[in-house]
């Protein structure tokens, strides 16, 4: 049973992706080498196969968004967007209803104080 259906955009549809714990050979997908919890992003149904069969939990992201060549640099600096580096603890331990606010607290932000600003004012 799927825990949410998230909806964004614009999105490339006809693309599905499985995240999670671990690893995946380059001809399956690509992996995201992180200190202390691999992540891997994964491309095939034999991944989510052997996923199930083994009970490790896993994301699937169906399309994807893309920017042209220097759109979320602009995007970046014009206080569009909050990042932080990658935890796996956001994407694969936490329901999807709880990321925004833990991914707040975990940048030591507080969500009322978030404006839209840009970064080098």
């Amino acid at each position: 049973m799927p825990k949410a259906s998230l909806w964004g955009g614009p999105v490339g549809q006809g693309s599905v992706f499985i995240l999670f714990e671990g690893s995946v050979p380059q001809e399956e997908g690509w992996n995201i080498e992180l200190p202390e919890h691999p992540i891997a992003v994964g491309t095939s149904v034999s991944i989510i196969e052997k996923l199930i069969e083994e009970d490790t939990g896993f994301e699937i992201v169906l399309g994807y968004s893309g920017w042209g060549p220097g759109q979320l640099d602009r995007e970046i600096q014009t206080g569009s967007w909050l990042y932080s580096d990658l935890s796996p603890d956001i994407l694969l331990s936490l329901p999807s209803k709880d990321r925004y606010e833990f991914a707040i607290e975990h940048l030591g932000l507080q969500k009322e104080k978030i404006w839209m600003n840009p970064i080098d004012e």
